[in-house]
């Protein structure tokens, strides 16, 4: 049996009856799950080591490693290394894509491991110290230490994050799982609660060190303050860092959206994701910033690259449909919207299949132009993807609804204050 004969060819979808009877259910789920384009293509080689296919020698180094690895973790371990072993992998990637010094996610990862230096840690290694905890005398963990503490309850009370660490077995890592979680939600909010989160952690041990080896008492007012200090300084200074005087004062920075030539439309594009459902929304406008049509759509949670692959290309079959011969289509991911521009960028293997589609979709208009741009002049798409979070199919809203017009004539009025 050949793959082509496992596809619906009309309706470019997997033949179930054929998949239940001839693989296992498990199976069956798995193969469901590769998305098929609209239209045939040719079979490609993918390399399954790095994120877009393609082959290279850090990739297949790593791959190696990550075999000896898994074989390593059969074996008998130490209580640091059977602790690694359970935590989930996403920890330890929120952990280094923290906004902190590295210091502090050094000292993270410690704490997760079971690797700091704590007096129950150094009698396990044979260390002669009383293993009692100096702020209230119980058995002193890397988990005591940075949450059960009656000393470290205080302290996060105290900030400004008001986290109360759960009564029943605290554990680290699970509460990097929570604050990694809110950057989901809100990405800027997310990360500065977990960055001070982070913070508050390292300024605990600080205190604890200061307590058992230099008999400096701290209070949780000043731990926790001297914890929102060090993380406020360390973000003006990375702010300003990766703000450098010349970016800033480009004026590209400050464009509004801008409405498209007088011989063509433009399609604003963009996807919303929630824990559990996706939405996406898409505008498209005349030169005169007029709105042409505006669409909500309510899809299956996916991945935010993915999601935006699949608004744009549901925006341009829209298109198609309207007969539109010039568009330019507008979008705020810069990974996207880089391999759509160029055609040398191998796009990442799962939104492959959908950069094929909007590519032959493209070849359906006289030109078809893509653009990155700022969030902040995407707000109509965001706007209209929000509201797919909230209505049950495909809606097309009338031009003439109160909150579209106040958005289209937002955008007019900076455009043309822009030009004044």
């Amino acid at each position: 049996m050949f793959i082509f004969e496992l596809i619906d060819p009309l309706n470019r979808s997997w033949r179930e009856d054929v998949l239940m009877n001839r693989f296992h259910p498990k199976d069956v789920v798995a193969i469901k799950a590769i998305r098929l384009g609209l239209f045939p293509c040719p079979d490609t080689q993918v390399w399954g080591a790095t994120r877009n296919g393609l082959f290279s020698i850090k990739s297949a180094y790593h791959l190696i490693c990550n075999q000896q690895d898994s074989r390593k973790s059969e074996r008998p371990s130490t209580s640091a290394q059977g602790n690694r072993r359970i935590i989930p992998n996403e920890v330890w990637r929120s952990i280094w894509a923290c906004n902190v010094q590295p210091k502090v996610r050094n000292f993270l990862w410690h704490a997760c491991s079971n690797g700091l230096a704590s007096t129950e840690g150094l009698t396990r290694r044979g260390v002669n110290v009383d293993p009692c905890c100096c702020h209230c005398g119980e058995l002193e963990t890397p988990d005591h230490i940075l949450l059960n503490c009656v000393f470290a309850r205080a302290v996060w009370f105290a900030s400004r994050l008001s986290f109360s660490p759960p009564h029943v077995d605290p554990q680290i890592h699970k509460a990097i799982q929570g604050w990694s979680s809110l950057i989901s939600k809100d990405k800027i909010i997310g990360r500065e609660t977990f960055g001070l989160a982070a913070h508050i952690c390292w300024s605990l041990w600080k205190a604890r060190n200061d307590a058992l080896l230099g008999g400096k008492q701290l209070s949780r007012i000043d731990v926790s303050k001297q914890a929102e200090f060090e993380f406020e300084e360390f973000l003006s200074i990375s702010k300003s860092s990766s703000n450098p005087p010349h970016a800033r004062s480009d004026p590209s920075f400050k464009h509004p959206w801008k409405p498209p030539a007088s011989h063509g439309l433009k399609l604003n594009v963009d996807a919303s994701i929630t824990d559990n459902k996706g939405g996406l929304g898409y505008v498209l406008r005349d030169s005169s910033g007029q709105v042409v049509s505006a669409c909500s759509e309510p899809i299956t949670k996916y991945s935010v690259i993915l999601s935006e692959a699949l608004t744009i290309r549901a925006g341009m079959q829209h298109c198609i449909s309207m007969g539109i011969n010039h568009l330019e289509v507008e979008n705020d991911n810069q990974e996207l919207m880089r391999c759509l521009s160029d055609q040398y960028l191998s796009p990442p293997l799962e939104i492959f299949t959908i950069v094929q589609d909007i590519m032959a979709l493209s070849s359906s208009f006289s030109s078809c132009i893509f653009h990155i741009i700022p969030r902040e002049n995407n707000s109509m798409a965001d706007s209209l993807a929000r509201r797919a979070l909230s209505v049950a199919c495909r809606t097309s809203w009338l031009i003439s609804t109160p909150w579209i017009s106040e958005l289209c004539n937002s955008d007019s009025l900076r455009w043309s204050r822009f030009n004044i």
